[in-house]
């Protein structure tokens, strides 16, 4: 026979209930953290293993070059192989340490698209090997500003023009175009 609840266990079940809200939001907030952190986790290891190969790679070419010219060289690239990974850990140390609350919190301010792929253009790119030839950043007509965080915009413009670099066939050459397109709405995203 079932036991019907008394007005006191209603009430003590009432006054729990918000309690165990909480407790069961905490719960979704921390396995939404844990999952986060395992993804960044595979990310980051997934993004510095070629970085690493490279500097491998370089490693061995430095045991077996034939001569001084070829050490020198193979010295040089196993230099920008380090300086790679290092830009690369930096990135990731950056990202790590923006919390979610952080980012909401952050100001965000207008930003003149041009600046962060000008600055991202002009700064040497040096990977082995490197592909294209040449990189330049055409200027847009009318400038073209966006509400961001500005060091955000500027490191996305970096990878951007580094990915650009790095995958153009040999003799390449990687063009930074900036042009309007059409406003984002709520029901975009």
């Amino acid at each position: 026979m079932p036991q019907s609840h008394t007005g006191d266990e209603r009430a003590a079940a009432e006054e729990i209930a918000p309690l165990i809200e909480q407790l069961n939001g905490l719960l979704r907030r921390l396995d939404a953290a844990f999952t986060a952190q395992r993804s960044f986790i595979a990310d980051a290891a997934h993004e510095l293993r070629s970085p690493l190969t490279a500097v491998r790679l370089q490693l061995q070419l430095l045991d077996r070059a034939p001569d001084e010219p070829a050490r020198q060289q193979a010295r040089a690239e196993l230099g920008a192989a380090v300086e790679r990974a290092v830009h690369l850990i930096a990135q990731l140390l950056t990202l790590a340490r923006q919390e979610p609350q952080d980012a909401r919190d952050r100001e965000l301010v207008l930003v003149p698209l041009g600046e962060p792929a000008a600055e991202a253009v002009a700064r040497p790119i040096r990977w082995p090997c490197r592909a294209a030839s040449s990189s330049r950043c055409n200027p847009p007509t009318t400038p073209v500003i966006v509400r961001g965080d500005r060091e955000a915009l500027r490191i996305l413009v970096r990878n951007l023009v580094d990915n650009a670099v790095r995958y153009t066939p040999r003799g390449g050459r990687v063009e930074v175009n900036i042009t309007r397109g059409r406003r984002c709405s709520a029901a975009d995203r």
